[in-house]
């Protein structure tokens, strides 16, 4: 518990997420010769969208290790949660962090 609650699956989200969205980022600009503001805008959210999709299951983890009170692991909070919902919990509330 306490400052650090989450720590690792915050570092796995942001190593996720960033790491994927600058790269496909860098690739998609490839496809244009001179990006206009309006395919900049297109190529950012779509790739946003794309990063969010990959890293949320982390960050689903994540919200619940800060939640539970007694202080859990990574591994525990994956398999306790699995265990009751399914795999599932992982994307289920993912619609609403991409609207």
């Amino acid at each position: 518990m306490g400052l650090f609650c989450g720590f690792w699956a915050t570092i796995l989200r942001e190593i996720s997420g960033t790491g994927i969205y600058f790269s496909i980022y860098e690739q998609s600009k490839l496809y244009f010769v001179q990006p206009n503001i309006w395919q900049s805008l297109l190529s950012g959210g779509t790739i946003g969208v794309i990063s969010w999709t990959i890293c949320f299951p982390f960050d689903v983890i994540k919200s619940r290790m800060q939640a539970n009170l007694n202080n859990p692991k990574l591994i525990e909070t994956f398999k306790k949660s699995y265990n009751e919902e399914g795999n599932i919990f992982l994307l289920q509330n993912l619609c609403y962090t991409i609207n």
